[in-house]
């Protein structure tokens, strides 16, 4: 894995990290379902 692609996963960790810690305080349906979403586009990046 190039390094470039290394930092791009490191972000992305630590904004799924802090968005689920959002959801966490707000925890409503509504976040669930995109963070779904969100970890479909996760898969997508690996």
């Amino acid at each position: 894995m190039t390094p470039a692609g290394r930092r791009i996963l490191d972000y992305a960790g630590k904004i799924i990290r802090l968005l689920s810690e959002a959801e966490k305080k707000i925890g409503s349906r509504r976040r669930r379902k995109r963070r779904i979403k969100l970890q479909g586009f996760y898969h997508m990046v690996f």
